[in-house]
């Protein structure tokens, strides 16, 4: 099994980059490769959103990189959040200019088929699989909150889109006690032609169907077309005091849907000579 990954970001309309993207390729049990994403999205201010950001991507890639190979994934993960987060305490400690900084996290390790997840936060996990996207993490912000209200009646549907609370986050690393944290596993396993999408929330300029409408284009083609085709589209909706975008996309397959695909790409090639 493949995946293919790609990573990148962008600054937006904002003065400082304050995420942090990674992907890292690690051995998994099997001696094949195992697959580690991380985003998190840094807030605080004197720059400290881009700090605290760095510093628990650092320690989740540390930590993950350190233990067991054959270790079960999730306790792993439970337990390079808490190192993340001890080491932000400390940072915060040390430096007046930190008091207040913080990040969201989604960290994901893919190994052959399987997937597991850990998040804190409003960054998104999703997976587009037969022209249908789900998110697979869960919504640490108020937005989810305020949907539920307008869809029991207590406020309207035009109030819960307009409403300022949406990004105000539920949970949030910062050095202290986690509120919400999110496991979880893909059930079943990735099949062949899979998308996973990991990203801080100014993805959110555009919206599902949108994003499930661009993986569908890219169809056949490498994990770095989407995050290209992903980006442009984010940048020509001009949104006004639009945010730090950063995403990786996974696109998996089987050897043989690989080696498919390639010839594919080859004949268009060649007849197009």
């Amino acid at each position: 099994m493949h995946l293919d990954c790609h990573a990148d970001q962008w600054l937006g309309l904002r003065e400082n980059q304050e995420d942090c993207v990674l992907v890292e390729t690690l051995i998994g049990k099997t001696g094949n490769p195992r697959y580690l994403l991380l985003v998190a999205d840094g807030m605080g201010g004197h720059a400290a959103g881009e700090v605290a950001s760095r510093l628990v991507v650092d320690d989740m890639l540390k930590s993950v990189k350190s233990a067991n190979r054959d270790a079960n994934i999730e306790p792993v993960l439970r337990k390079a959040l808490q190192d993340a987060n001890d080491i932000l305490a400390a940072a915060i400690e040390e430096n007046i200019d930190y008091s207040g900084m913080g990040t969201t996290l989604v960290a994901v390790v893919v190994d052959d088929k399987n997937v597991c997840w850990i998040s804190v936060g409003d960054s998104l996990f999703y997976l587009v699989r037969d022209g249908q996207i789900r998110r697979l993490n869960e919504d640490h912000s108020m937005a989810g909150l305020v949907d539920q209200m307008a869809a029991a009646g207590k406020i309207s549907q035009e109030e819960a889109a307009s409403s300022s609370d949406r990004h105000v986050l539920r949970s949030v690393i910062c050095g202290e006690d986690i509120p919400l944290i999110d496991v979880g596993f893909l059930e079943g396993g990735l099949q062949s032609g899979d998308r996973l999408i990991v990203a801080s929330d100014g993805i959110e300029t555009l919206d599902e169907k949108q994003i499930t409408a661009l993986s569908i284009a890219s169809a056949g083609r490498e994990a770095s077309f989407l995050t290209q085709a992903i980006l442009s589209s984010v940048k020509e909706v001009e949104r006004r005091h639009q945010d730090n975008v950063s995403l990786i996309v996974g696109v998996f397959e089987d050897e043989m849907s690989k080696q498919g695909n390639w010839f594919s790409r080859l004949w268009s090639a060649i007849s197009k000579r």
